[in-house]
């Protein structure tokens, strides 16, 4: 499972698995690879793996001068519930 980061910069994740992401309080979606994954700034998301498949993702955060680079906020691991929910809800959305 993941853990639940928040970017102060917002992330893109060029993906290379099929997997899962949702934004807290969002419904989840399925991440296929080769496509890209934006999150806004300070937007708490988690993303990982189906239970089939595993995870492989390059986290890209807007480049700062040190002075100004804020820091990742990590949030709680996604439960097993939680995990299960999104995958469920997921498949019913590409069916």
């Amino acid at each position: 499972m993941e853990i639940e980061p928040k970017q102060p910069t917002g992330q893109g994740l060029p993906d290379r698995f099929t997997g899962f992401v949702q934004a807290r309080d969002g419904d989840p979606w399925t991440v296929n690879p080769g496509e890209a994954v934006c999150t806004p700034p300070g937007e708490w998301h988690w993303h990982g793996a189906t239970e089939t498949d595993f995870m492989e993702h390059l986290a890209l955060s807007e480049d700062l001068p040190p002075d100004a680079r804020p820091t990742v906020t990590w949030g709680e691991h996604v439960t097993d519930i939680e995990y299960r929910n999104a995958q469920q809800i997921s498949e019913r959305n590409h069916q």
